[in-house]
């Protein structure tokens, strides 16, 4: 593949033309760019439990318990899902390429629950009740963002049993005392806070708490973890703002 000579960069550092293929790593691809540390589509042959990593460092991911593909649902895209039955989760080995500290961030996912009773965790990025992470879970009957042990974001909405949901953690980076955090819930922000987050933790698990129990049951698809804040980049490839808090939610794979 040729590439032309490196001009000038946009608005946002990206280099218009490209002189090499690690360059060209760094324009917008359909969402699988150089911001992204993980990209799960959940894709596979129905029935099995192979869990594929598609962005560039391709860790390896593990289920534990009954989790496994599906082609049960039509609105997954690409047409396959993960299904967790609870007592079930989806780990990967400890990484600082995990680390969000307190750069701006963007951690989405697609989530079709079968029960929004009591606690399950969706996506769980603290190691310990410390505040060096957060967990995105359902509590209350609610969508709820959680630092720590603490709530810090909700939704006022009651998850549906019916349909997948995109939902999105967002954080902006910056210096202490601007530094904020946005729950999204279908590309509308329902919660903000100021949270002078650093995130210092290096792991991630999905459907299930740090220390096991308050599992997820119900259907994961399209996980994408990100170090930029895809809201505020009008460059973004999927992600198109129509406003100061909402967007519209991808309606395509990530590729």
């Amino acid at each position: 593949m040729a590439f032309s000579t490196l001009s000038t960069r946009d608005d946002w550092g990206r280099p218009r033309r490209y002189r090499s293929a690690g360059e060209a790593w760094l324009a917008p691809t359909g969402g699988n760019d150089s911001h992204t540390t993980t990209l799960l589509h959940f894709d596979g042959a129905a029935g099995s439990s192979l869990l594929l990593d598609s962005s560039r460092y391709q860790r390896a991911f593990s289920a534990y318990g009954n989790v496994t593909l599906t082609d049960a649902r039509s609105t997954a895209l690409n047409g396959i899902c993960a299904v967790m039955n609870g007592g079930s989760s989806i780990s990967t080995s400890d990484s600082n390429e995990l680390v969000i500290g307190t750069s701006a961030f963007t951690d989405e996912i697609r989530c079709w629950p079968t029960s929004i009773e009591g606690t399950a965790a969706i996506l769980e990025r603290r190691p310990d009740g410390s505040n060096t992470g957060y967990v995105l879970r359902i509590n209350n009957y609610a969508w709820e963002v959680a630092i720590g042990t603490t709530a810090s974001l909700a939704s006022s909405q009651m998850p549906s049993m019916s349909q997948f949901t995109h939902l999105a953690v967002v954080g902006n980076g910056g210096a202490d005392g601007a530094r904020t955090l946005k729950l999204y819930v279908d590309g509308v922000c329902v919660g903000t806070s100021i949270t002078d987050y650093n995130f210092s933790s290096t792991m991630l698990k999905l459907g299930a708490y740090y220390l096991g129990g308050e599992n997820y049951s119900g259907y994961l698809d399209e996980c994408r973890l990100s170090l930029h804040d895809r809201t505020a980049d009008p460059h973004d490839p999927l992600y198109i703002p129509s406003g100061s808090t909402t967007f519209t939610p991808p309606t395509a794979a990530y590729h």
